[in-house]
Order: structure tokens, then C-alpha cells, then sequence
């Protein structure tokens, strides 16, 4: 049977920076700034934390748009990250426009997020690490 889950933890690194992939080269909790209980949360859990974070609070029957029944519709709002994939991702224009952040760029900081399988970081970590390393340069984020 179908299971709902999570499933994409290579490219999911959790605010500040809790890595959520397992097949990795760095222990759990040596990450700057890593929650080691959210980085040890498996595909369900991960599902689980982000339908909590994204919630909203109910919209009563009366305020809806759907009236075809009295129960509570249950909306969500976007739960930020540091790196993801599968989602809706909003970038500054200047920062996501900057050409030395490709998905194909190297820097020897993504080493921290390198999976013992494949040898090498999430494209998509790469390139959010680009840009956050440009946006630390431009004085827009805090590490």
C-alpha cells in the first residue's frame, strides 16, 4: 500500500541546519548549527514536522469558500529551509540571477553535505549554499 512520506532528504537541509539525509560522510550534530533530533527524523516524522510547521490555523465552516459541509478547512503556508527540492522556492532576483551559482558549482564547504553513496553534495544544496554564500557577501543573511 501507498504510504505518505517525505522522501527527497538528500537536497533537505532543515532550518538553521539540520541535514536530514542518513547515507551521509559527517555525523549527525556536527553540522553548525544542527538539531541532532530533527537531523535523525526519518521520511514519516519529516512528513509529520512539516504538515505541524506549515499548518494554519482552522478556517471556521462559515468564513469558507467550501459551505458544502461543517467541517473546518485545514490550509498551510510555506515552511522555510536552507535547501529542498519538490516544492515551491522563492529566490531574491539578485541573488538567484548571480552566474557563479549553478547547480554544477563546487565550493569546499558543500563537502559538509556529501553522501557516502555518491561522493558528492546535492546538486541542489549546492547551489542554495551558492547563493547564501552570496547573500552573506552582499551583507542580506546572517550565517
Amino acid at each position: 500500500g501507498y504510504r505518505r512520506r517525505y522522501y527527497d532528504t538528500f537536497s533537505t537541509i532543515l532550518l538553521p541546519n539540520s541535514w536530514l539525509h542518513v547515507d551521509r560522510e559527517k555525523v549527525r550534530g556536527s553540522l553548525k548549527g544542527e538539531d541532532v533530533a530533527m537531523a535523525k527524523m526519518n521520511q514519516d516524522k519529516t512528513l509529520q514536522w512539516i504538515l505541524k510547521e506549515g499548518r494554519r490555523q482552522p478556517i471556521s465552516p462559515s468564513l469558507s469558500n467550501n459551505n458544502n459541509n461543517n467541517e473546518e478547512e485545514v490550509q498551510y503556508q510555506p515552511v522555510p529551509v536552507r535547501s529542498c527540492f519538490n516544492g515551491l522556492t522563492l529566490y531574491r532576483a539578485d541573488v538567484w540571477l548571480e552566474p557563479k551559482c549553478r547547480y554544477d558549482s563546487y565550493h569546499k564547504d558543500d563537502d559538509a553535505y556529501l553522501s557516502k553513496r555518491y561522493q558528492h553534495a546535492c546538486e541542489h544544496i549546492v547551489f542554495h549554499e551558492c547563493l547564501r554564500r552570496v547573500l552573506l557577501e552582499k551583507g542580506g543573511v546572517s550565517g
